[in-house]
């Protein structure tokens, strides 16, 4: 079973949103600041309806408020530190891991060069090039492979490899974004 953290910064630090978090998540949040919580979750199931009810407990609440649900091993990359700094620069809203990291990269400079700095490391220059490559060939397995002279599987080996090392599956659209956004 997979893992998950769950981030939430909130706008003011009224307690009325912890009753709506024990209550779908079933485990104590912690807190980072007065205005941010966090908790482990090991649930898939909430996670496929989250954003429905991201958007209830606005309508209940009325008042805005953030929440991210990041892979456990995201937490790998990225400090706890470092999601608390994306959370209060984005606007209030409901970001999965690809979405968080997106947004940041393309709403402030300095936030997409300090997501580089903590995904670099973890790649190897072989690595960012066969993003660039994929990002040049369309995400086009095949194409890709034979303009980098490789085998298909030798390219589907390192797409598993930056999948693994950063939670980001290239060949999914939305996190491929992520990295083109951030190697291109």
């Amino acid at each position: 079973m997979d893992q998950f953290y769950v981030f939430v910064h909130k706008k003011n630090e009224s307690n009325e949103l912890l009753p709506f978090l024990h209550a779908a998540f079933e485990e104590p949040f912690n807190t980072i600041e007065n205005d941010v919580l966090y908790a482990k979750i090991e649930s898939e199931e909430i996670l496929e309806a989250f954003e429905d009810l991201y958007h209830l407990w606005i309508d209940d609440l009325g008042e805005p408020f953030t929440i991210a649900i990041l892979p456990l091993k995201s937490l790998e990359i990225f400090r706890v530190e470092d999601i608390n700094t994306m959370l209060k620069a984005l606007p209030y809203a409901y970001y999965a891991y690809d979405h968080l990291l997106f947004t940041a990269c393309n709403k402030n400079e300095t936030l997409k060069v300090d997501i580089r700095k903590r995904i670099a490391p973890h790649l190897s220059s072989t690595l960012i090039s066969t993003i660039r490559f994929f990002a040049k060939n369309n995400m086009n397995v095949s194409v890709c492979a034979k303009n980098m002279y490789l085998h298909r599987n030798t390219l589907m080996y390192r797409l598993d490899q930056i999948d693994a090392l950063t939670g980001l599956n290239p060949r999914n659209f939305e996190d491929f974004h992520v990295l083109y956004t951030l190697f291109y």
